[in-house]
């Protein structure tokens, strides 16, 4: 992220599209997550940490060091849905 701007409780709730690289798997060694900033952790010390809600309800982490690219998208793209982990069964 050579040059680029890190996220800060400033972008809380702003919606992201974060590549990053991932270890372990030499056959895919980048992954991307976009979603809302739910959290950041340490922004400006050496173990900031993003927290990225995704539209599925699933969160994931990823280490500043770790980013490639980062985005902050506009308000409103795309669609606006309820994720499908907000979804309670009824005991109808």
């Amino acid at each position: 992220m050579s040059g680029a701007p890190g996220l800060g409780l400033s972008n809380l709730g702003e919606r992201v599209s974060i590549l990053f690289s991932i270890e372990g798997d030499p056959e895919h060694p980048f992954s991307e997550v976009v979603g809302v900033l739910m959290r950041v952790t340490d922004a400006d010390g050496p173990q900031a940490c993003y927290s990225i809600v995704r539209r599925s309800g699933e969160v994931v982490e990823v280490r500043r060091d770790a980013v490639l690219s980062l985005k902050l998208m506009a308000p409103g793209a795309g669609p606006i849905r309820r994720p499908a982990s907000w979804d309670v069964a009824g005991d109808g």
